[in-house]
């Protein structure tokens, strides 16, 4: 409902008046600004024109003005409204007209709803132009591992790079039709042109590519869609490449479609509408977008191992920042998916129990997350994630949706890994130090078993040697991300890991048999547990839940005292019961 309008356009057609019943403050703004026709003379709106200073006359004047209709226009100028037609370097001047209907009125009591005019004036000539492409296939990917049809696929992955053999009238590079473009993407060897090459032979299909850059071209020529809500040329070419792709456009030209972005006049680039991420598939951003406050950046998990359902915990990582709380909780604006983002303490990442400890091999830790601080996630960083609600699809794990969050580019990544390196944690088991660092990928990655890759399956943390024999690589899909593990020589092998929420830096092990002495006793009594400590130590209690009942700094050499509810806790994966 624009207020603006241009004259003869459909609605100005049907107009008959701001009061008269017909009049629909609420109409389709599509269908006023349709500039099918242009007027063929000017119009004199008032007589500014004879009193200005160059006019030298002793006569008294008064400013006057000449209301516009168009009945008027046609009357006293012998001006019409057409459309345009030329022929080759011909040219022609024409006038557009628009309308402003001020319907909101300062006094409504007295004043009255009306409408203005004005006029632009175009000078326009005609060239026929046919600019021949020249385009640049750019490796991004050359080993990925994602979901295709069902299937582990580790096709690479390119884009495509669109200019043209000779610059346009404005020195950039001329326009190129999305027909054009189609016949490149889908290796039409008739397109070829002067310094172009084929598409690689590794490039089985258009599928392949995850981005277009055709912002340095004049503009895109392509035809809009025949019927109401239906595909145009664009869409068709979008259809082609990859589910996660972005088509990056010249400035000027941003029609409202998800994964495309414009060129703004500072050479940013902002989205032309929502950006919208499938999980599973891959994923490049060789630039910044800027997504404006009501547009938004969605990302929709799907599960992993369908057969498995759903899972509570899980590793992400995204080209978009999220909001989160102060327990570091994001939840979507429509509310629908709620879920906390955390990532590896990192000076005291694990701890270990003493019935596991006294296992000679194939051992389970606990390893220790803390929850993200601050008002936002990082873009391109890996997290785990715990869902605290979740769509009620049996397909979908979660949900990430965030207005106004900026696509920040993946260049940033490792040329020779593709991955994202998040936090590097460290820990003891014993007398060894052991060391967990935070990897993320948008190209999915098969990985040999043997690095001692800890990967989300069932809710806790496993290590990849422990696939069967016939599994000689773990497959991480896009958007997932992993701990690569290093320790000790002679620390014992470490199996599997739950997952426990502690922020404790130092705190101590207990472990009898993997130290020279324990370094910390602990005894129950009625209502209370008193702790006996012979280094400076943290020591939290839990419930048999996991959840957090208290903790207690001890001071070496010292004892603490604490008074808790009768019932069952868990210190350092021991079991205690105050009566």
């Amino acid at each position: 409902n624009a207020r603006y309008v241009f004259i003869q356009s459909p609605y100005d057609q049907n107009f008959k008046g701001l009061y008269d019943t017909s009049y629909n403050p609420d109409a389709d703004y599509r269908g006023k600004i349709q500039a099918i026709v242009s007027g063929t003379k000017s119009f004199r709106f008032n007589n500014a024109d004879e009193l200005g200073n160059e006019v030298h006359s002793t006569d008294t004047k008064y400013f006057n003005e000449f209301p516009f209709s168009k009945e008027v226009y046609r009357n006293t100028t012998g001006g019409e409204f057409k459309e345009l037609s030329l022929v080759k370097d011909d040219s022609e001047v024409r006038y557009l007209f628009t309308a402003d209907e001020t319907r909101y009125n300062i006094s409504p009591a007295t004043a009255t709803e009306h409408r203005s005019h004005a006029f632009y004036v175009m000078d326009i000539q005609l060239v026929l132009k046919q600019y021949k492409p020249k385009f640049t296939w750019v490796p991004i990917y050359t080993s990925t591992c994602y979901e295709e049809n069902g299937k582990d696929v580790e096709k690479p992955q390119y884009g495509l790079k669109l200019g043209t053999t000779e610059m346009g009238e404005s020195g950039k590079m001329g326009y190129l039709t999305v027909d054009q473009i189609n016949k490149i993407l889908l290796n039409d060897n008739e397109i070829l042109g002067s310094g172009s090459t084929p598409r690689p032979a590794e490039i089985k299909s258009p599928e392949q590519v995850l981005y277009v850059d055709a912002s340095d071209l004049m503009t895109v020529v392509y035809r809009k869609a025949t019927i109401e809500g239906g595909k145009d040329d664009l869409d068709q070419a979008m259809s082609l490449l990859g589910k996660n792709a972005l088509f990056y456009l010249p400035e000027n030209l941003a029609p409202a479609k998800n994964n495309f972005a414009t060129k703004t006049g500072t050479g940013e680039f902002r989205a032309c509408k929502d950006i919208v991420i499938t999980d599973k598939k891959p994923f490049y951003a060789p630039y910044n977008i800027r997504v404006d406050a009501a547009q938004t950046a969605t990302y929709t998990r799907e599960i992993t191992v369908p057969k498995n359902g759903k899972a509570t915990f899980a590793s992400v990582m995204l080209p978009f920042t999220l909001s989160i709380n102060n327990d570091g909780v994001h939840t979507n604006e429509d509310g629908s998916c709620k879920f906390r983002l955390s990532k590896m303490n990192e000076n005291s990442c694990i701890t270990l129990s003493q019935n596991e400890a006294s296992k000679p091999n194939n051992y389970k830790a606990k390893a220790k997350f803390i929850p993200l601080t601050g008002t936002s996630t990082k873009a391109n960083t890996p997290y785990m994630v715990e869902v605290l609600s979740a769509p009620t699809s049996d397909k979908i794990s979660f949900i990430a949706t965030q207005k106004g969050s900026d696509v920040v580019a993946s260049t940033s990544m490792a040329n020779d890994t593709y991955l994202f390196k998040g936090e590097a944690a460290k820990g003891k088991i014993g007398q060894y130090d052991v060391n967990f660092t935070n990897y993320g990928s948008y190209s999915g990655k098969k990985l040999n078993k043997n690095r001692k890759i800890f990967y989300f399956s069932g809710n806790m943390y496993l290590c990849s040697k422990n696939l069967d024999a016939e599994f000689p690589w773990l497959y991480v899909y896009p958007f997932r991300a992993f701990y690569e593990y290093t320790g000790g020589a002679d620390a014992k092998d470490l199996s599997g890991m739950s997952v426990i929420y502690d922020d404790s830096q130092d705190e101590a092990t207990g472990i009898a048999n993997l130290q020279p002495r324990p370094n910390l006793a602990v005894q129950a009594g009625n209502g209370t547990i008193t702790f006996a400590a012979t280094v400076d130590s943290k020591v939290n209690i839990y419930t048999v839940t996991g959840t957090l009942a208290s903790s207690v700094n001890v001071k070496a050499g010292s004892t603490e005292t604490i008074n808790v509810p009768a019932g069952m806790y868990v210190i350092n994966g021991v079991k205690v019961i105050v009566k």
